[in-house]
């Protein structure tokens, strides 16, 4: 579990040849109303509009590299090894949190939610997009 009253988190979104989803996306990220928050873009070397989005933007972007990749799960982890957050949220492109104060909810939720709980013991495989502490975070 984080050690402060307000922990932040590191969203990243890993997006490949995404102008036509990314911007939503990243709208959705800085819009939220908690403000403790990392925001990470690795992109694959995109050979679209992506970088033009991304460049309107990035002063709200903590990181952005724009590289070749392995594959979705190399930027993944490229994405991991640059957080510095103490819980990790991907959020892909096209993807968006439901509400702008989501991150607020689940700080404001404690463990008093009997999943997340589980999820923070690392007693469950993490879901795609699921926030995760340090503790259990681990490179695919």
């Amino acid at each position: 579990m984080h050690s402060h009253l307000s922990p932040r988190f590191s969203v990243i979104t890993v997006t490949y040849n995404a102008e036509k989803v990314l911007e939503d996306t990243i709208q959705s990220v800085i819009s939220q109303t908690y403000h403790h928050v990392e925001y990470i873009i690795i992109d694959g070397a995109s050979k679209d509009g992506t970088m033009a989005i991304v460049n309107r933007y990035r002063d709200r972007i903590s990181q952005v590299v724009s590289e070749p990749d392995k594959g979705l799960y190399d930027a993944m982890n490229k994405g991991i090894a640059l957080a510095t957050g103490d819980y990790l949220c991907f959020l892909n492109a096209g993807d968006s949190f439901h509400e702008d104060d989501t991150l607020q909810k689940i700080v404001h939720s404690g463990t008093g939610d009997p999943v997340l709980e589980k999820f923070q013991t690392g007693n469950a495989r993490m879901p795609s997009g699921f926030l995760c502490p340090p503790h259990t975070r681990r490179t695919i």
